[in-house]
């Protein structure tokens, strides 16, 4: 079996969890695929390759993969259910424990110097400070991540999970809003100009799905209409 193919079996292994109704729940590896595969192409990207900084690409990739996988542990310590913990925690409180799980589950898997290497990059990767090229590559791909309709994918699942409904969640878009907070995110929350552009895009893909959830959610398009044929 090819090394890759180790950290994604180990990587699924260890993002499996148990949902509410008893069935295993796949967000969480589905999450990493795309964070892996969102890596990559960052780290293809011409303001990268045209400065001659050497990538790993394959300790990249198992970061990607490995990144989430601190939320059982965590769950553990905090005497927490995991669903609560994928709700609740943000992603960075979890990457100390992420790395642990690095260092247990690739053991012996793949060399120590590898295993040291992908739990920096996971580690560092929330240190907006680093100079490490691949935990910048791996923030700006989980940045990414929250941005646009994938963002909206995301916080409606926690929503849900948490009981909150439609407007909950318009209420709380609305205010990020109100407050800049999608601004200071595309600012200050991207390493790479390019990637900060494609998220200065999904923000307005974004803004475009909102306004249409809002208007769908006070049934405006059927006040229109009423107001029409008056």
């Amino acid at each position: 079996m090819a090394e890759i193919d180790i950290i994604k079996q180990q990587a699924k292994e260890s993002l499996a969890y148990e949902t509410a109704s008893g069935k295993e729940g796949s967000c969480l590896w589905l999450r990493a695929e795309r964070l892996a595969r969102t890596a990559s192409y960052i780290s293809q990207l011409s303001e990268l390759a045209e400065s001659d900084i050497l990538i790993d690409r394959f300790c990249l990739s198992a970061a990607a993969y490995f990144c989430d996988t601190g939320f059982e542990k965590y769950a553990l310590a905090n005497s927490l259910s995991i669903i609560e913990v994928i709700a609740e925690i943000p992603n960075n409180d979890i990457k100390d424990y992420s790395a642990k799980v690095v260092a247990q589950k690739l053991d012996g898997k793949v060399t120590e110097q590898k295993v040291q290497r992908i739990a920096k990059i996971i580690t560092e990767s929330g240190n907006r400070f680093t100079n490490m090229t691949e935990a910048m590559i791996l923030a700006d791909a989980q940045s990414l991540d929250d941005m646009g309709t994938v963002g909206i994918f995301n916080e409606l699942r926690r929503c849900t999970i948490q009981g909150k409904g439609c407007q909950d969640f318009i209420k709380g878009w609305n205010r990020k809003i109100q407050y800049q907070y999608w601004d200071a995110r595309i600012n200050e929350g991207f390493r790479f100009d390019s990637v900060k552009q494609i998220a200065q895009q999904r923000l307005e893909s974004a803004e475009t799905f909102m306004a249409q959830l809002a208007d769908e959610n006070e049934a405006q398009d059927l006040e229109t209409l009423v107001i029409a044929t008056k």
